[in-house]
């Protein structure tokens, strides 16, 4: 037991390490995939509000493309 305790001693410092390594870059991965959700979310609101101006200038209501079938 006692030619053990130095070996765990040597790697745990690094087990902890890494899970800590994990932890930071998975919670830097959902930061960013939610930053992503929220510019779209924010990109798709801006488009809609300028279509409804646009549409709103030409006298069109909005969602009545006028397609050639």
């Amino acid at each position: 037991m006692g030619s053990i305790v130095p070996y765990l001693v040597a790697i745990i410092p690094t087990i902890v390490a890494a899970a800590f390594f994990y932890v930071i870059v998975k919670r830097i991965m959902e930061a960013d995939r939610n930053e992503r959700l929220a510019q779209s979310r924010f990109e798709a609101e801006q488009d809609r509000q300028a279509a409804r101006e646009a549409s709103a200038e030409h006298g069109t209501p909005p969602g009545n493309d006028e397609k050639a079938d």
